[in-house]
C-alpha cells in the first residue's frame, strides 16, 4: 500500500519551459562574462543542455571553472528574484490524494529555492531535499534512503514520480521503490502523459 509520495520538480510538477528564458539573459551574460575555460560554441551548446539537465551537471560536462560557475550563479542570489510558473492544471489529482508527499529535486540550491517560492509549494512538502553536490552528496537514491530512514517507510510504502528516467527513476528502481516515469513531451510511450492516467494506474 502506497503510503507516501517523493515528487520531481521540474517537468514532472511543472514544465520547466515555462520559466521563459528572458528570465535567465543576466544569468546567460555573466557565464560569457566570466568564461575563461569553453570555447563560445561550447558555450552556446551549454546554454542549450541547461533546459534539459540541471545547470550545474552541464556546467561539469563542459568544464566551466569553478569560478565562472560560482560568478554566474550569484544571478539567482537577487533578494526579490523570481518566475511566472504555475503548477501543472492537473497537479490538483497529486494533491486529492492527501497523502504525505516529499520533494526531491536535482540542481543548484539557490535556484531550486526560487523555484519551489515562486510556484507557492513549499507548504505541501513534509521533506525537500535539494540534491546539489555543492551541499549534499549521494545523488537522489541518498535523497530516497533519508526519506525511508527518517520517515519510518519501507520501499514498497512510497511511490516516486519524476519525468527523467534516467535520474528519479533510475534510483527509485535501483532501490526497489514503486516508481511513476511521467513524461508529457511525447518521446516516451511507456510514459504516463498525465498525472490523471498515473493515479488511476496506482491508486
Amino acid at each position: 500500500m502506497i503510503k507516501a509520495l517523493i515528487l520531481d520538480l521540474d517537468d514532472t510538477i511543472y514544465p520547466t519551459k515555462s520559466l521563459g528564458a528572458e528570465n535567465f539573459e543576466g544569468f546567460f551574460d555573466l557565464l560569457s562574462q566570466h568564461n575563461d575555460s569553453v570555447s563560445e560554441d561550447d558555450l552556446e551548446r551549454a546554454k542549450e543542455m541547461m533546459w534539459v539537465k540541471p545547470i550545474h551537471i552541464v556546467a561539469h560536462e563542459f568544464g566551466f571553472s569553478n569560478e565562472m560557475y560560482e560568478n554566474a550563479m550569484e544571478f539567482f542570489h537577487q533578494p526579490n528574484f523570481q518566475f511566472d510558473i504555475q503548477p501543472f492544471d492537473d497537479f490538483q489529482k497529486i494533491l486529492d490524494l492527501e497523502l504525505p508527499m516529499f520533494l526531491v529535486t536535482t540542481g543548484p540550491v539557490q535556484l531550486q529555492e526560487q523555484k519551489i517560492d515562486s510556484l507557492n509549494i513549499r507548504h505541501l512538502f513534509q521533506k525537500i531535499i535539494i540534491d546539489d553536490p555543492m551541499h549534499f552528496e549521494g545523488g537522489k537514491a541518498a535523497a530516497f534512503q533519508k526519506i525511508l530512514r527518517n520517515q519510518n517507510l519501507e520501499p514498497d510504502e512510497v511511490l516516486v514520480i519524476g519525468d527523467n528516467p534516467d535520474s528519479e527513476i533510475k534510483a527509485a528502481k535501483e532501490l526497489g521503490i514503486p516508481n511513476a516515469f511521467i513524461n508529457r513531451s511525447g518521446k516516451y510511450p511507456e510514459a504516463f502523459s498525465d498525472f490523471g492516467e498515473l493515479v488511476k494506474q496506482f491508486f
